[in-house]
């Protein structure tokens, strides 16, 4: 049973960061993050009783973890699922099917957005642009990163957010380009300096694309250069197979939430105190957008 394969995962695993796979479950425990994620559990994976089960083993076992989150394959919720927050919906996440994105919060402080009501006004703005092709400037190349490309990817990476959710250093970063399953597009400005890049995140099991990276030197912002690379990176992403794509943009920035929604994303929800960024904890918003 499928049930008590997840329980055991969640009571041998002692090391502090790992990945495991459990016949259609993904389970990845993040402690940078304080989280626990489930990818792709089936509605009869659970019940009520066993829902409670596991958040009893993940206190006792993960103490850690404030934020559990269940990746659900369903176009619906099931009924155990009342007692989680539907946090998303990931449109297309697996191979077609839409992802119930939901969150169990293990440390009740962590499930309130102290600035809502800016979240709210930001995500607003950002929906009431109309979509519109994204030119790339003038005086300004795009390209596709390669493995040579390494080194300023993470100076870019690092000179843009002190913090970040995922490890910016070669020995992450490094393996993910040349094998593919980080595709990199990069803007170049006059004098052939990397200014601004993008990534498309690929799942080829599930054949959809987490648009990230998104990082714009401050002297080159507000010129298109954002909206641009998301074409190119879903671009690149359906070249794989993908067929959709997301994104997890910051709720706060409100100029990263307005390119994804000029290039024609739908917002589907909002993840609460998500990731660690350099303000601290970040609220971040859902956006989708078929290939």
């Amino acid at each position: 049973m499928i049930f008590d394969d997840l329980i055991a995962c969640l009571s041998n695993h002692n090391e502090q960061q790992w990945n495991a796979d459990l016949a259609h479950i993904t389970i990845t425990c993040d402690p940078h993050n304080r989280r626990l994620k489930c990818l792709g559990l089936l509605p009869d994976d659970l019940d009520a009783g066993a829902y409670t089960h596991l958040l009893t083993t993940l206190r006792q076992h993960q103490p850690d973890i404030s934020k559990l989150l269940i990746y659900l394959r369903a176009p619906s919720l099931p009924a155990w699922a009342g007692d989680l927050v539907h946090e998303a919906c990931l449109s297309g996440f697996f191979a077609g099917t839409d992802a119930q994105v939901l969150a169990a919060f293990l440390d009740p402080e962590r499930a309130v957005a102290s600035n809502d009501a800016e979240l709210t006004a930001i995500r607003s703005a950002a929906e009431a642009r109309s979509p519109a092709p994204a030119p790339l400037a003038e005086g300004y190349q795009a390209r596709s990163a390669q493995a040579d490309d390494l080194d300023l990817l993470i100076d870019l990476l690092r000179r843009t957010f002190p913090d970040y959710p995922t490890p910016i250093d070669p020995d992450y970063l490094g393996p993910r380009l040349a094998e593919g399953s980080s595709l990199f597009e990069i803007i170049d400005d006059a004098q052939g300096q990397p200014v601004a890049i993008i990534s498309a995140e690929v799942d080829l099991t599930n054949r959809n694309a987490e648009i990230s990276d998104c990082a714009t030197l401050p002297a080159h912002r507000g010129r298109g250069l954002m909206r641009h690379l998301i074409t190119r990176a879903e671009e690149a992403a359906a070249a794989r197979g993908v067929t959709a794509c997301y994104t997890l943009a910051r709720a706060c920035e409100p100029g990263v939430n307005h390119a994804f929604a000029g290039c024609g994303y739908r917002y589907t929800g909002r993840l609460v105190n998500n990731c660690r960024m350099p303000t601290g904890w970040e609220t971040m918003n859902a956006w989708c957008r078929p290939t």
